[in-house]
């Protein structure tokens, strides 16, 4: 199984860092970088692309998924660490309007899905080893590509990687790709942070 993990590219968030902007979109730049991911990514036979429901993520997916003719499977169990106040996100029908190639089987309220904060490292943790074991349960021949953020990355690769060090921090900029292969237990690490694909 090949499997490459996709940090979001440049949101309005990184750009305003004082500034809680839980939910925010692509600047420019961020739509470029989207683009070079597809541009990189369409030549992996991708088989199944798996994305946050924060919109930043689903931007940067969006256009692989057009490109492959692909859904693209949004999972509240992808969104981004947060350790502040809970936020609310859009409703099903505006991420349906908005990103039509979005399968979104989760929970919503009337106002829009509900975006857990407070997070602490023990639960965002747990989140990506019940996503990890969801990775483990495909076939061997799926080539899976996953839209999240820098924080949450960082759990997801510990969990791929089994490394129970709580304190391991990976840089990693605005749309890097981080590309892995799973044979039964072992993987093999073929990239960290590589930002090759925007030069």
């Amino acid at each position: 199984m090949d499997i490459h993990i996709v940090r979001h590219g440049e949101s309005m968030g990184n750009t305003n860092p004082d500034k809680d902007m839980p939910d925010s979109e692509l600047t420019a730049k961020g739509i470029y970088q989207a683009k070079e991911v597809c541009n990189y990514l369409k030549y992996k036979n991708i088989t199944k692309i798996y994305s946050s429901p924060l919109i930043r993520a689903l931007q940067t997916a969006q256009p692989l998924a057009m490109a492959l003719g692909l859904p693209i499977i949004a999972l509240r169990e992808l969104s981004e660490h947060r350790e502040t106040a809970s936020y609310i996100g859009l409703t099903k029908e505006k991420l349906t309007n908005r990103f039509p190639e979005g399968i979104y089987n989760f929970t919503f309220q009337q106002d829009g899905w509900f975006y857990e904060g407070n997070n602490t490292v023990q639960s965002t943790q747990n989140r990506a080893d019940t996503f990890n074991d969801h990775v483990i349960s495909l076939d061997d021949s799926e080539k899976i590509c996953i839209f999240a953020h820098g924080h949450y990355n960082q759990y997801l690769i510990k969990s791929l990687l089994n490394i129970k060090q709580p304190n391991l921090h990976i840089h990693q900029d605005n749309a890097c790709i981080h590309s892995f292969q799973r044979n039964k237990n072992i993987v093999t690490i073929h990239s960290l942070c590589s930002t090759r694909h925007l030069s």
